[in-house]
């Protein structure tokens, strides 16, 4: 007994201490996979690359590097201000070269490759998993060039000032969203290219903003803002709307109409026989952030208005949500906003205010138990606009809904009381109306019976007459016939009488 103790506390050790290693060597490997490099510490940045293990990531601190940047393994490469962080190519090479899955750039301002065709901002070859975010390139040839890039996300970037500003060859399934893509003699070029998605960019200032070439298909592209020319190199159809939303046309702005106020244009924007957007926005797109309950919620607006100073906020007494922003105008000319909120963030009653008062919207057909899209408009100039959502409102507009389904209900009833009135009316005078007919025919049938009877009665009175008469006839004729009979029976015994004696004078004769 004493021995199965002594195994079972060795047992329970053992296993304490399996346990202890394992939690040990689990933590080196995650706190390994956090390690910030500062730059600071190497001789470069580059060097700061080097010495990174593989899921660390380096923070390059203010300041101006002049090198180009060679990561070939799964790092990140943050700066710590992407005004101040700058790394000039010194006109030579890439800035950036990537080639490796898994690389995350950042905060970082790129500048000055060399003025080869060949040497880009950033250069991703043959990877996968590429994230560039928050990132500026100015004075580059090429922007971003991706070839053989799949599976990546570049967002909220800055490109401009390039020969051209984003190019894809052979490259897939990578999204491009919120950059902008400005002052190039091309904004986007695409070749061999398909699947990729591009949403929430402007562009403008370009001599050519999107330019297409064959065999590029089903490239998808929505909620952008285009104001450039649009070029296809032969038949290359692609995608240019989602989910009944899609992209504002600067030239479309001119000619378009939306005549059920919902801030999509009725016809399409044509740009060959193969490609047109049959959802024209006509206004500008843009994207904002709301944070909410440590979860980022992206509003977004379409407008023909400058949105700017957009901001939510949150009422801890109230329970209220509340979003504002400055919608401007130009020329004074009249504003509207469709606005898609999400449900999550505000899914209260709304109600919006301008700075006149409160401003009527529509609910637009699109809102579901995800979004809500919201559609007003308001005077021009500087308008101040706020969307509240109110708890407590939510309760009135719940007890208001009840209130006239009462009502509802209630004039419904009255409606099916008066229908059953009106026909217990109808039917009642047509019962009297009935009753007075018979009680017509009645009051005929009652003069008919009665004439009948007074015939009858007169008939009676005459046969009762004739009845008298004919007894006093037989009365008469019995009588005459009694007188007869007596007169001629008397006549006959005198006859009789007479004859015998004559008949005794024979015998006595005799």
């Amino acid at each position: 007994m004493v021995s199965l103790r002594k195994c079972r506390t060795i047992f329970l050790i053992g296993l304490s201490l399996f346990f202890m290693f394992s939690f040990l060597r689990l933590g080196s490997v995650s706190a390994g996979s956090q390690i910030i490099i500062h730059s600071e510490d190497y001789a470069s940045i580059q060097q700061a690359i080097d010495n990174a293990t593989v899921g660390a990531t380096v923070l390059v601190a203010p300041g101006i590097y002049y090198e180009h940047l060679n990561i070939g393994k799964n790092i990140s490469l943050l700066g710590e201000n992407r005004e101040t962080t700058i790394i000039d190519g010194v006109d030579s090479q890439n800035v950036i070269s990537i080639t490796s899955d898994g690389v995350t750039i950042g905060n970082l301002t790129l500048t000055k490759s060399s003025a080869r065709t060949s040497d880009n901002g950033i250069y991703v070859d043959r990877s996968r998993g590429i994230f560039v975010n928050d990132t500026k390139i100015v004075g580059t040839y090429n922007g971003i060039y991706l070839y053989l890039c799949s599976n990546s996300i570049f967002s909220r970037n800055i490109i401009t000032n390039q020969t051209s500003g984003v190019t894809l060859v052979t490259s897939n399934f990578n999204v491009f969203s919120g950059n902008l893509i400005s002052d190039n003699s091309n904004g986007i070029t695409i070749s061999y290219s398909n699947n990729n998605m591009f949403s929430g960019n402007t562009l403008s200032n370009n001599e050519e903003g999107i330019s297409l070439s064959e065999p590029s298909n089903r490239n998808n592209f929505y909620h952008n803002n285009i104001g450039d020319a649009i070029i296809l190199s032969g038949a290359t159809p692609n995608i240019w709307s989602r989910s009944g939303e899609g992209n504002y046309w600067l030239a479309y702005n001119f000619t378009g109409r939306d005549m059920n106020g919902d801030g999509i244009g009725d016809e399409p924007f044509v740009i060959d026989e193969s490609n047109q957007d049959s959802f024209p926005l006509m206004g500008a797109f843009g994207e904002f952030d709301a944070d909410f309950g440590n979860k980022i919620f992206r509003p977004n607006v379409i407008s023909n208005s400058t949105i700017s100073n957009f901001r939510f906020e949150t009422g801890r007494e109230t329970g209220s949500k509340m979003i504002t922003f400055t919608a401007s105008s130009q020329n004074d000319a009249s504003g509207f906003c469709r606005i898609m909120i999400p449900t999550s963030l505000m899914n209260y009653t709304f109600t919006v205010i301008d700075n006149e008062g409160e401003v009527p919207f529509s609910l637009l057909a699109p809102s579901n138990a995800t979004n809500a899209y919201l559609y007003f408009t308001y005077p021009g100039g500087d308008q101040g606009v706020t969307i509240v959502s109110l708890k407590f409102m939510q309760f009135y507009d719940d007890l208001l809904l009840k209130y006239n389904k009462l009502l509802a209900d209630f004039d419904s009833l009255n409606m099916t009381y008066q229908n059953l009135l009106a026909g217990y009316n109808s039917t009642m005078q047509a019962l009297l109306n009935s009753f007075n007919l018979l009680l017509a025919e009645f009051n005929q049938l009652q003069s008919t019976i009665s004439a009948l009877n007074s015939t009858v009665q007169n008939n009676s009175r005459d046969q009762s007459d004739s009845l008298q008469n004919m007894r006093n006839l037989t009365y008469i004729l019995a009588a005459t016939t009694a007188t007869f009979l007596i007169t001629t029976t008397y006549f006959s015994a005198r006859v009789h009488t007479k004859r015998k004696p004559r008949t005794t004078d024979a015998e006595e004769q005799e």
